[in-house]
C-alpha cells in the first residue's frame, strides 16, 4: 500500500492510503501536538495520516488492507 513517512527531531508523520479518492476525513486530537486524520470512501477505511500516533497508524493499515468498514465515528471509531 503507498505510504510515507518523515521525521523532524523526536517527531514523526506518517501515511498510508489508497490514492482513490475520499468522501470523509475525520481529526483525532490526541493531545500534545499528536494526532490522526482518518479517511473513508463510501464507509471503507482508506487512508491514515498519524503525527507521533504510530499505534493508529498500524493498525490503520492493516484495517485498508482489510478493506474495513466505517461503523462509528472516527473520533470514537468502531471497525468492522
Amino acid at each position: 500500500m503507498p505510504g510515507f513517512w518523515s521525521e523532524v527531531g523526536d517527531r514523526t508523520l506518517r501515511c498510508a492510503a489508497w490514492g482513490d479518492g475520499v468522501d470523509r476525513h475525520d481529526l483525532v486530537d490526541h493531545g500534545d501536538g499528536a494526532f490522526t486524520v482518518w479517511y473513508s470512501r463510501a464507509g471503507t477505511v482508506v487512508g491514515v495520516l498519524a503525527h507521533n500516533a504510530d499505534g493508529d497508524y498500524d493498525r490503520g493499515r492493516e484495517l485498508i488492507a482489510a478493506g474495513a468498514t466505517l461503523t462509528g465515528s472516527m473520533r470514537q471509531p468502531s471497525f468492522e
